[in-house]
């Protein structure tokens, strides 16, 4: 950041800072004590609960919150399209993918409380979360949550806790059917996109075609695309204010960087990139560890939920580039500095 000192005044650099290092030491300096940690945890629940009944409100009226609240006008298109009937759920965010990145992690934590709480009042949040999350409609979301579910799921070695996923799942099945009844249309756009989505991510890796596969496709093409847009400054990069910009083959030209990995080669060169690869190993380096140290008394570990959240959202960022929902990341990581420092007496529940 202060290489590109010259792109971006000092004032965006210093409040960027803040909300990164500054939320962070703020988070270790108040959580010290379980139950501390624990009121965040259930705030954000609440919080992101309510978010996201918005979300599912924007999704099938097509009206946003938060830009009525801001006198801003929904546009419909590009990355926020519409997809058969359905308003890609955008949120506070700017993009829809971004919004799926950070709901991703809301759904682990509520996971979390639910699990070690063993109490059925977190259902409801989770469901309403998810189903927001879904409703960005977006493939490697969909992948993220998946996978961070998958990987919690494998983490309880208990039959009673496998027992009780099996009855979250039920309940989603008994909820869809009823939904059916209520909202047919609703239901069937629903399933429409279930379809097409699976059939683009078989389409992806069997490599056949298909008529969704352009941006999946871009993503691959653009490994290429980046490393001959930037090779002529690829130590340093080309500065966060330079525009990305090559002409596709197909005649349309790409703007986007819809991965992380390469938007930080792109705007601040391999010095970078090695920068932020140095964070996310040494993150995924310190939460392991910890959860090996810090043994407590719980169903479920805390440093093991930000190790799952930490591996999917690594993995989705081969498909996106982060912004809001990294802010957030690092928030996570201040609450397993504060977790770590806890004196060792949690309870089960």
């Amino acid at each position: 950041m202060i290489y590109h000192f010259s792109d971006r005044n000092m004032y965006t650099h210093f409040i960027e800072i803040i909300q990164i290092i500054g939320l962070t030491y703020m988070t270790v300096v108040v959580v010290r004590q379980e139950r501390d940690l624990n009121q965040i945890l259930d705030f954000l629940t609440i919080t992101f609960s309510i978010y996201s009944i918005f979300g599912i409100i924007e999704s099938v009226f097509k009206w946003n919150i938060f830009d009525t609240l801001s006198n801003t006008k929904v546009v419909y298109e590009n990355a926020n399209e519409i997809r058969f009937g359905l308003a890609r759920a955008r949120g506070a965010c700017d993009i829809s993918i971004t919004n799926g990145m950070l709901l991703s992690m809301i759904v682990c934590l509520i996971a979390y409380r639910g699990i070690n709480t063993k109490k059925r009042r977190y259902l409801i949040p989770f469901f309403i979360v998810l189903i927001n999350c879904f409703l960005t409609l977006s493939r490697s979301i969909w992948i993220e949550v998946s996978l961070s579910l998958l990987l919690i799921f494998l983490s309880l070695s208990t039959y009673k806790q496998i027992l009780n996923i099996i009855r979250i799942i039920f309940s989603a099945v008994i909820l869809l059917f009823f939904a059916n009844f209520a909202m047919p249309q609703v239901i069937q756009n629903l399933g429409k996109v279930f379809y097409s989505m699976f059939d683009s991510i078989i389409s992806v890796i069997s490599g056949t075609n298909s008529s969704d596969m352009q941006g999946a496709g871009d993503r691959f093409r653009l490994w290429n695309w980046v490393w001959i847009s930037v090779k002529d400054s690829a130590t340093w990069g080309k500065g966060y204010t330079a525009n990305f910009s090559y002409p596709a083959p197909e005649g349309y030209i790409k703007k986007s960087i819809e991965v992380m990995w390469l938007y930080e080669l792109f705007h601040i060169g391999l010095v970078g990139l090695a920068s932020y690869i140095f964070l996310q190993i040494s993150s995924l380096l310190y939460l392991l560890k910890n959860f090996f140290l810090k043994k407590r008394n719980e169903i479920f570990s805390f440093n093991l939920l930000l190790l799952i959240i930490s591996i999917a959202y690594i993995i989705a960022q081969f498909s996106c580039f982060a912004s809001e929902d990294l802010r957030f990341y690092y928030f996570l990581l201040g609450l397993g500095f504060a977790y770590n420092n806890l004196p060792n007496n949690f309870t089960k529940a």
